[in-house]
């Protein structure tokens, strides 16, 4: 049977599953599928679509449109659409409520659009360009927003989003000519303590579940982390300025530890909040690999400079955002070491002569002034193991990893067995994997 053919080598649409969340009132951020489902467009007030693939419209004649014509890459000129497709989408919603027979039952049941038409931005997968846009729209809304970040979540609070970092730079410029600020204020409230050995004890004597208490407190953290992070792609254009000429050629101690801290606060069901940061690690670390691995002094020269824009800039970029920055990345790290996804020389020598504050807060954890018994160790593992293999299979996926190691496909073993998520890639590989057992032949991966 043949394969059919992907979208990007056809303009065909493949129906599949559609995915869409209302963003706004009457505004819709979704993925291609959303586009190409007649029956989903009528059923939800679709008057205007805006189009940001190359693809073709997929109903010219029942839909006004509008193209962004670009591809999902850092150097396109999404830009160059902004102000027009935001014009559009503003025509769009003040438009007449439609008069066909599937808005008339709409308006019967009560559904929202009642008052008036509803708009849906879509790329590809409805979180990098098509979110760019909305982002870009809200920006030029009245009122606008607080800050960009206050629209970044705007956003998210409906659908993940992760627009990629040159959309992300895009977006930092646009704001700034709007005279909109890249972040709100700090975030309110002090950071949440990990919890305690005492408290765990008292309240558990009381009569409260242990585990369930655990894991709420992890889930606090998890969240105040994953907000913390968001910011960090709008507050550092230090980084973003300098990743084109700090690029590194591999895995150091440090590259571990930042992304310790990235995968610690993924959601524990994947959604890759922090595309815009792994990119950027991926510019510092791996973009010019094949160039510089010929020559050690460049290698060293390399490692060095990035060692010392961080031990510079990056401590005082996020202290200047928040002041709790150097306790939020301690614990980061701290978990990591617990849970054995970092060595315990990594707070020595790696974030001590980074970043003294975090170093110290690292230490305190371990040195038990913090619970991080079994119980914790374990529940913090899961969560590291389900965002470990979730990245893994989403680079797979995308064509990005070379090679998938038998660590990775042991994690997603065990995710299977726990009947959690595992990307359709490594549940493959799997397959295969088990295929082979049986045969009696060697795997290999």
């Amino acid at each position: 049977e043949e394969e059919p053919e992907s979208q990007e080598s056809s303009p065909r649409y493949v129906k599949r599953d559609v995915d869409a969340a209302m963003v706004a009132s009457r505004l819709f951020l979704g993925n291609c599928h959303a586009a190409s489902d007649r029956t989903w467009l009528a059923e939800n007030g679709i008057a205007g679509v805006v189009n940001c693939t190359p693809l073709p419209p997929a109903f010219p004649e029942e839909f006004a449109y509008f193209h962004v014509p670009v591809d999902d890459d850092v150097s396109a000129p999404i830009w160059e659409y902004f102000e027009d497709a935001s014009a559009f989408i503003a025509e769009q919603l003040e438009g007449e409520p439609i008069d066909t027979p599937e808005a008339a039952k709409a308006v019967d049941r009560g559904r929202w659009w009642a008052e008036g038409p509803c708009v849906l931005v879509h790329c590809q997968g409805g979180r990098s360009r098509s979110a760019t846009v909305v982002l870009a729209h809200f920006l030029r809304s009245s009122p606008p927003p607080a800050s960009l970040e206050a629209a970044f979540h705007r956003v998210t609070a409906s659908r993940p989003a992760f627009p990629n970092l040159g959309f992300v730079g895009v977006l930092r410029e646009d704001a700034a000519a709007l005279g909109i600020p890249l972040v709100s204020d700090g975030l309110p409230g002090a950071w949440p303590e990990l919890v305690v050995r005492s408290t765990v004890d008292a309240q558990v004597r009381e009569g409260a579940d242990e585990t369930r208490m655990i894991k709420a407190a992890m889930r606090s953290n998890v969240r105040r982390w994953r907000a913390r992070i968001d910011k960090l792609c709008f507050m550092a254009p230090g980084l973003a300025e300098s990743a084109g000429e700090l690029r590194g050629t591999g895995f150091t101690l440090g590259d571990l530890a930042v992304l310790a801290m990235t995968t610690a606060c993924e959601d524990a069901f994947g959604a890759m909040h922090f595309s815009a940061l792994r990119e950027l690690l991926q510019e510092l670390y791996a973009q010019c690999r094949d160039e510089v691995l010929d020559s050690q002094a460049a290698v060293v020269e390399m490692e060095a400079g990035l060692a010392a824009h961080l031990t510079d800039s990056l401590p005082a970029e996020l202290e200047a955002a928040f002041p709790d920055a150097g306790q939020w990345v301690g614990r980061c790290i701290a978990d990591a070491i617990a849970c054995g996804v970092l060595p315990r020389g990594a707070l020595e020598e790696f974030l001590q002569p980074l970043w003294a504050a975090a170093a110290a807060e690292a230490a305190a954890v371990l040195q038990g002034r913090a619970f991080l018994d079994l119980a914790v160790e374990g529940a913090t593992r899961e969560l590291l193991l389900t965002s470990m293999a979730v990245q893994a299979g989403y680079k797979a996926d995308e064509g990005e990893l070379d090679e998938v190691t038998e660590a990775t496909l042991e994690d997603a073993r065990q995710r299977v067995a726990m009947g959690r998520y595992v990307p359709p890639r490594l549940c493959k590989m799997l397959e295969e994997a088990a295929s082979e057992r049986r045969a009696g032949s060697p795997t290999s991966v």
